[in-house]
């Protein structure tokens, strides 16, 4: 339907509703149109609306939780989209449109075709974890010296070097092994473009795959301490140790060098906000840099050290440490701070990567069969 059409259709159901409220004995305003018709057939008296026009109203459970808006006076067939704007106060959750204690959907933008009357309240629950702040303990299928992990095309995955092995995960939670594939340290992993991408420490190697579970193998620039990987603004971007060496693809496959703005143990990437971030695993000088291109890069400072693993998701950085259990968080990737995973946690020191999808976050431990997760709901949402 044209937009013309539709724009039509919209001035006959008004008229068509102004008709049948006169018909009702309704006091009609001199200017008839769409800002005045919801009062207009509300003023009718006891005869009640005409035919074919009804209401939906919108309710939040907690008006400190969050605000629901959509709905109003509206003619039959009409399609009606009903939303829950952003939560008022942090620490709150959107949980589903509910009608009569009956919950009718769980998605935030809810679309329905109008055909009777309707009251719909949106739900909301204050959240008892904090993303990103609170993890539980899960377990990988075997103990490696796991290095990386990434979220795409609907599923998680793993890299280790020394022992070659590639595992997937469609929750974070439960995991697989794929077939061991080519000789190489896998440190890094990441997803975008279609495809998963992993480079190799002291190698020039990489591997990408479109599924997460066949891999083949092409060649970086130089031959390096591979450590990190990611993919953001159209490209994948690589950093290494022991330099201030980096590379950058747009398809995975094809890549150029670039360098980073001082030459440190650069060891984890990510992209979000607009920009890459990368962290380094020196406590002599906490570097971190970030980059709007993946190509030239600025010099920043995060405190402490030894940050081995970056992300971005649920609106901020998360960095990982691998010899304490230290979590850093950031909404710019510039500024930062500092927390401790649960003391549960704390006897896994060696946290080297972490990654974000499908709603929480989930870091690998080295030398363990050790992940965690962490969401803004609880365990196993």
């Amino acid at each position: 339907m044209s937009v013309e059409t539709q724009i039509a259709r919209i001035r006959g159901n008004i008229a068509s509703a102004y008709a049948q409220a006169a018909q009702k004995g309704a006091q009609l305003p001199a200017v008839q149109n769409s800002e005045n018709l919801p009062g207009t057939i509300m003023g009718i008296p006891a005869g009640g609306l005409p035919d074919d026009v009804y209401t939906i109203t919108v309710e939040s459970s907690d008006q400190a939780g969050g605000s629901a808006s959509g709905g109003g006076v509206l003619s039959r067939g009409m399609a009606v989209t009903v939303t829950v704007e952003a939560v008022a106060v942090d620490g709150y959750h959107f949980v589903n449109w509910q009608e009569n204690g009956q919950t009718v959907s769980e998605s935030e933008s809810y679309t329905f075709t109008v055909t009777g009357d309707r009251t719909l309240m949106a739900v909301f629950e204050e959240s008892k974890y904090v993303s990103g702040a609170d993890w539980w303990e899960t377990t990988l299928p075997s103990s490696a010296r796991w290095r990386s992990v990434t979220y795409g095309a609907g599923k998680f995955v793993a890299v280790a070097d020394l022992n070659k092995t590639f595992v997937y995960s469609t929750d974070g939670i439960t995991w697989t092994t794929t077939a061991t594939i080519f000789s190489a340290n896998w440190y890094g992993v990441t997803y975008g473009g279609g495809k998963f991408v992993a480079v190799a420490f002291n190698s020039n190697k990489v591997a990408y795959s479109a599924d997460g579970i066949t891999w083949a193998e092409v060649t970086l620039p130089v031959s390096a301490e591979w450590n990190g990987v990611t993919y953001g603004g159209g490209k994948f971007v690589a950093v290494a140790g022991g330099s201030n060496t980096a590379a950058y693809s747009t398809d995975g496959i094809t890549w150029k060098a670039a360098t980073l703005p001082v030459s440190t143990n650069w060891f984890g990437v990510t992209y979000g906000d607009g920009k890459f971030v990368a962290v380094s695993s020196n406590n002599k000088n906490n570097k971190t840099a970030y980059s709007a291109d993946g190509i030239t890069w600025t010099e920043a400072t995060l405190s402490y050290g030894f940050w081995t693993g970056i992300t971005y998701g649920d609106g901020k950085f998360v960095a990982v440490a691998n010899i304490n259990p230290k979590i850093a968080c950031s909404t710019n990737g510039i500024t930062w701070k500092t927390a401790t995973l649960p003391a549960a946690l704390q006897e896994v020191y060696n946290w080297y990567g972490v990654t974000y999808g499908a709603g929480k976050f989930v870091a690998v431990a080295y030398s363990s069969n050790k992940a965690v997760y962490s969401s803004g709901k609880g365990p196993g949402v």
